[in-house]
Formats: C-alpha cells, structure tokens, sequence
C-alpha cells in the first residue's frame, strides 16, 4: 500500500512539473485587436434609424416646437376651454377603445396558452401574471372549453370566474 501512495505521489508531481513547464515556457498568444470600435456619424445614425422606420427631428426644431407652446396664450378663460375640451376627448376616447375578445378555448388547452391568447389579444397586459393567478387561485385545472366574450376592462378573477364556469 505504501509504494501505491509513493507512486501515486510521484505521478501527481511530475504531471504538476510537465504542466508548469509547457505553461510556463510556450510564448503567450499576443492579441492584437484593431481598432475595431466603429465611429458613427450623426448623419449614418439618422439615415439607419430613417431605414429602420423610425422618424427623425433635428435639436433646434424640437426647441423651437417647445419653445412656441410657451409663448401660447396664458388667458385663464382660454385655457379653462382647452382643459374642457381636452377632458370631453379623454373620456369620449376611453368609452369608445374598449377593447372586446371573443375568447375560445378548446379541450385540453392549458393555462399557459389561454393567458397567451388574451396577452396578444390585449385583454390582459401580462401573460405570466395572469397564469400564475390562475395557478395560485387553483383555476388552472378547472378552465371549461367553450367560447367566451371577454374585454380589456375585466379583472383577472372576472375572467377567471368566467372561463371555469
């Protein structure tokens, strides 16, 4: 038992030793990088984000936008109107966009893919929210095949309480 140790020993410094040496002695590898940083211009950059669909404005003409909204009458009368009119569009604009879905789910789909179907239809703002509360709330194995009419508006225990039942 103790030459095994010995030889084991042995074989584990000279493997160490050969190692160290190769390490040691094989030149480094030098990296030599480029400068391969690109510089953009201002131009490139507006005409990819013009390519890319996006539309671009100028510094000064931003400021100058800003700077007329400014200057617009102050007159509390004209103002008040504004405020009015702004509030009468705000509310006929939410009664209109509610959003409406007719929901179907068939046999064997699962939660995951119902929270999917209302996520990219816009009823609900988070897939995984809505799936985890069907999961925590124990729905999730109880959803009922069937079509149902859904709108953006519903809480998720609405929802939930319709598509179980």
């Amino acid at each position: 038992m103790r030459d095994f140790l010995r030889g084991t020993t042995f074989g584990v410094l000279l493997a160490t030793g050969i190692l160290a040496f190769v390490y040691y002695t094989t030149p480094k590898e030098v990296i030599v990088t480029e400068n391969t940083e690109n510089e953009y211009s201002t131009d490139s950059a507006i005409a990819y984000l013009e390519q890319q669909g996006y539309k671009v404005a100028k510094k000064d003409v931003v400021e100058q936008d800003v700077s007329e909204e400014e200057n617009e009458s102050t007159d509390p009368e004209e103002v008040e109107e504004q405020e009015d009119t702004v509030e009468e569009e705000a509310e006929e604009s939410t009664e209109e966009t509610v959003k409406a879905y007719q929901l179907v789910i068939e046999s064997g789909m699962s939660s995951v893919t119902v929270s999917n179907l209302l996520y990219e239809n816009g009823i609900v703002d988070d897939a995984r929210a809505f799936d985890s509360y069907l999961v925590n709330h124990g729905y999730q194995s109880v959803i009922r095949p069937g079509t149902y009419d859904v709108n953006e508006q519903m809480s998720y225990e609405e929802i939930a309480i319709q598509i179980t039942n």
